[in-house]
């Protein structure tokens, strides 16, 4: 009897661990700030996002040229600069957008605010 009830015991602990380590993940991945249609590079939040979090090596997408705007706001992007991101951006297949999103975030640059509705509706075109 004292056996099973130690068992028990264990399982509601593992539980609870369990649980609280889910919210954890879930509060890490999902910005307060994001107003359900994505506010840029980290708000894309769904399953596939949880595991690219994981990989923290960045991966080009042929934009190595985009590195010299890494820490520029997202509103401050000329209309020149503007076209270098829309022009990576035309160039790659829909199904790597979210991983080069991931990539502009692990290097330090915001998505100019002009391009988010577009790459919003690629990555939901996805899904």
């Amino acid at each position: 009897m004292k056996f099973l009830l130690v068992i028990i015991g264990f399982a509601i602990v593992y539980v609870y661990l369990l649980r609280h380590k889910q919210k954890q993940v879930r509060h890490i991945h999902q910005k307060p700030d994001c107003d359900g249609r994505g506010c840029g590079v980290d708000c894309f939040c769904d399953e596939a996002q949880m595991k690219r979090a994981v990989r923290t090596e960045v991966v080009y997408f042929d934009d190595e040229e985009l590195d010299v705007y890494k820490g520029v706001d997202t509103n401050a992007y000329t209309d020149e600069q503007i076209e270098q991101f829309q022009e990576v951006l035309t160039t790659m297949r829909p199904e790597e957008v979210a991983d080069w999103l991931h990539s502009l975030e692990l290097r330090g640059i915001s998505l100019p605010a002009a391009l988010k509705d577009e790459t919003y509706m690629l990555i939901q075109d996805r899904k």
